[in-house]
């Protein structure tokens, strides 16, 4: 699969407030655009289930940092705090038909590791992403499309 420039460096962590405070005093990067705790419906593994998180993004350099915290249920996101702890988690890519991505993907032999579906997050922008990675590499790409309309 071609991948594009990256958009972000996803980051999880543990408590949202103290990484956000970390990355401005610490590294100097921000300020951050809080998402507040999200609940997204997303397939994992076939299953249907919600993704809960809090998310945030700042800029750094020409993409942004987004810091992810899990808030409970099995997801992509919890499974890399409980494994790795705090981490860098994946790089996002931009396409422009996500659907065509995942297909190509699978077809590629990458194992999806959750998705989210297209959906209107607000009105006038869509989302869908999904997590994925080969399986002879523990790199983590996110591929999403964003609509504006």
């Amino acid at each position: 699969m071609l991948l594009n420039s990256p958009v972000h460096i996803g980051i999880i962590c543990a408590d949202m407030d103290e990484s956000i405070k970390k990355f401005q005093t610490r590294y100097g990067i921000g300020p951050f655009e809080d998402f507040g705790e999200l609940h997204e419906n997303a397939i994992r593994f076939g299953k249907e289930h919600i993704l809960n998180y809090k998310a945030a993004m700042a800029p750094f350099g020409n993409i942004n940092l987004e810091l992810i915290q899990p808030t409970g249920g099995d997801s992509v996101f919890e499974d890399a705090l409980k494994t790795q702890g705090e981490c860098i988690h994946h790089t996002c890519i931009a396409v422009d038909d996500v659907l065509k991505a995942k297909a190509q993907a699978i077809e590629e032999g990458y194992e999806i590791l959750d998705e989210v579906p297209m959906y209107e997050m607000q009105p006038g922008f869509s989302l869908g992403f999904f997590f994925m990675k080969s399986k002879d590499s523990p790199i983590v790409f996110e591929v999403v499309e964003e609509r504006h309309y």
